[in-house]
């Protein structure tokens, strides 16, 4: 079981049926809705080494090297509007300055946190006749955004059909 941020002292743990031993403190700027804050934080290594783990990021739920309201703030920002328009609203409400590929994949990482729920479960609607095909579809298109342009819009749909067609 890990501790709150970090082991009280530099005990290996165990994540996942795997050993992690302490291997130094490294220096990480967490990016927060009021600036970047520097902080100190252990890490850990597998046996194997490879890949390293900090025990503060995993339960603070940092999203790469931001805290999680700066994360789904920027994710929420950039789906109501082009990250041109996040890069201003970040510079004029929260004076954060940003870059047009940091909002993008900062985005797409949400995204994928997303999409790695499996718990996810949707109420089906109920048919009167038993469904014989299922239709997938995908489409995209462009709009027009009165004040930024064109960009792409997609759309996801899933047709139930009964054997004769209905």
């Amino acid at each position: 079981m890990l501790e709150l941020f970090e082991p009280p002292n530099k005990d290996p743990i165990v994540l996942n049926q795997q050993k992690w031993s302490y291997k130094v403190k490294v220096l990480k700027r967490y990016e927060t809705m009021y600036g970047c804050v520097p902080m100190e934080r252990s890490v850990y290594q597998g046996v194997r080494g490879g890949v390293t783990l900090a025990p503060l990021d995993l339960r603070t739920g940092i999203v790469g090297s931001t805290t999680p309201k700066f994360a789904k703030t920027l994710a929420w920002k950039y789906s109501q509007m082009p990250a041109p328009a996040v890069k201003e609203d970040f510079a004029t409400n929260h004076q954060r300055t940003l870059s047009n590929s940091y909002i993008k994949h900062l985005s797409d990482r949400v995204g994928a946190l997303i999409e790695d729920q499996k718990d996810i479960e949707y109420d089906l609607p109920l048919l009167s006749e038993p469904v014989e095909t299922i239709a997938i579809g995908l489409d995209g298109t462009c709009i027009l955004l009165c004040e930024h342009g064109w960009r792409e819009a997609m759309c996801g749909t899933l047709s139930l059909y009964s054997a004769n067609g209905d």
